[in-house]
């Protein structure tokens, strides 16, 4: 035993270890430039189904095709006052964060926009516990915000009403003008993110709590199957957080989950809805009954609203965003073709339940990818007296190479180029072999 491991070590694995080598450095390149995504991404779609049930802290709130005919007359930009009254029927149901996934590139002035949560009445709760010791019921509406800001800026003034001092954090889309980082800052709220936020009195640290980038990075096959956590941008600090990043963070403040590049941890069942939405509409039709300054300034909208029952979101995240045709907000991904607004609810879920499925570091993965090709060379070696064992043997290593890749993304690990390496190395000792009995052949 001991003299074939040293004939082993010493012979055969050191004439085969440069074409190992040289195995491992090509597949490397080849996924580098891309031209081993097929099989890999095949393994990776199957190994990235979803596996756990979707957060019950996730809500969708989506403005329909019926919603956007009816309180937006078909027409983009959605209008500023109208969104308004939408986030107040949201903020006084007390959810804790607010991600706003809207485009406001091109919203005019705010300033002549008037906040009317002063006019807004009492909401109850049923079945929420109210605090003792005569504080505040735990059931009742929102706090009243009052206006923090200067108001001889009109600025200040205007943008008060969509990003308030008090109750809810809410976060909007910060949609950038470049693809590549980079990336240059659109407008957000219809001004200057930087006039955004110097208005707002916050340092350029303090970005995350008023914008996000909702971006996510596409695949060569035009599939989206991971997300990031921060983006590098001109000015304002050198980095932004993705919207989804920023809403999670101020969900759950002692998140140290990673801002690289992860895949997704998939929730729930492909080709399901797995974050049930309730219509923007039914909001509104709140707002129409429980506030009457929008009452009044709404009134041909609000002439025939009733009651609508809308859902718990005390201490929840609520996702908004355009369900509309208009929006052409859809991404393919392993579960299937998805809206935006899903995208951020998963990527919020991944980073809430542990982060994201993390690659493993080339350096790493070539490492393991030598240990598992000499694997398969030593089994060849070891069976040579009986090539068919090796060669099921050999073969075997690549079957659970493939098992091993879905227990990986179990363990939030991905470890794809295993498999092409582990087939390389089969087909060097098949050849091999091969030569040697075609060799002994010639002999006789």
């Amino acid at each position: 035993m001991t003299r074939k491991k040293s004939s082993f070590w010493k012979t055969y694995w050191t004439r085969h270890f440069p074409i190992l080598l040289l195995i491992t450095a090509a597949v490397v390149g080849l996924e580098a430039i891309g031209l081993l995504t097929g099989p890999e991404l095949w393994i990776l779609d199957h190994a990235l189904l979803p596996n756990r049930t979707p957060s019950p802290e996730i809500h969708l709130v989506e403005i329909t095709e019926k919603d956007y005919a009816e309180w937006f007359g078909n027409t983009s930009p959605l209008k500023p006052e109208i969104i308004l009254g939408l986030i107040d029927a949201i903020v006084a149901r007390k959810p804790r964060v607010i991600g706003i996934d809207i485009d406001t590139r091109d919203w005019g002035p705010l300033e002549s926009i008037p906040c009317s949560l002063a006019n807004r009445q009492q909401i109850l709760f049923p079945g929420v516990p109210e605090k003792k010791g005569g504080t505040e019921h735990a059931q009742e509406s929102a706090t009243v915000k009052v206006p923090t800001a200067d108001h001889h800026d009109e600025v200040t003034s205007g943008l008060h009403c969509f990003i308030p001092a008090e109750g809810p954090t809410i976060i909007w889309a910060e949609i950038p003008k470049n693809d590549q980082e980079p990336l240059e800052l659109g407008r957000v709220l219809g001004q200057d993110p930087e006039k955004v936020v110097r208005s707002m009195g916050l340092s350029p640290d303090e970005t995350q709590t008023i914008i996000g980038i909702p971006r996510f990075p596409i695949d060569p096959d035009g599939v989206v199957r991971g997300y990031r956590g921060d983006f590098e941008i001109e000015g304002l600090g050198g980095r932004m957080n993705s919207l989804a990043r920023a809403v999670a963070e101020q969900y759950s403040p002692a998140l140290a989950v990673t801002k690289k590049e992860v895949l997704f941890n998939f929730a729930g069942k492909a080709g399901a809805e797995n974050y049930p939405p309730t219509p923007a509409g039914f909001f509104l039709s709140s707002e129409c009954i429980e506030n009457k300054s929008f009452a009044e300034r709404f009134a041909n909208k609000c002439k025939d609203a009733g009651q609508p029952n809308l859902p718990y979101l005390i201490n929840k995240i609520v996702l908004v965003s355009g369900a509309y045709s208009a929006a052409r907000d859809l991404h393919e991904t392993p579960i299937g073709e998805i809206a935006g607004v899903e995208m951020l609810a998963q990527a919020i879920d991944s980073d809430l339940h542990g982060g994201g499925i993390r690659l493993l570091p080339w350096p790493l993965s070539a490492l393991l990818d030598l240990l598992a090709s000499t694997l398969v060379v030593y089994l060849y070696f070891r069976m040579k007296s009986w090539p068919f064992y090796g060669f099921l043997l050999g073969w075997g290593i690549a079957l659970v190479a493939v098992a091993m890749c879905f227990v990986l993304v179990r363990f939030k690990l991905a470890w794809l180029n295993v498999v092409p390496v582990v087939v390389g190395a089969n087909l060097e000792q098949l050849w091999h072999h091969g030569a040697e009995l075609r060799h002994a052949q010639r002999k006789k």
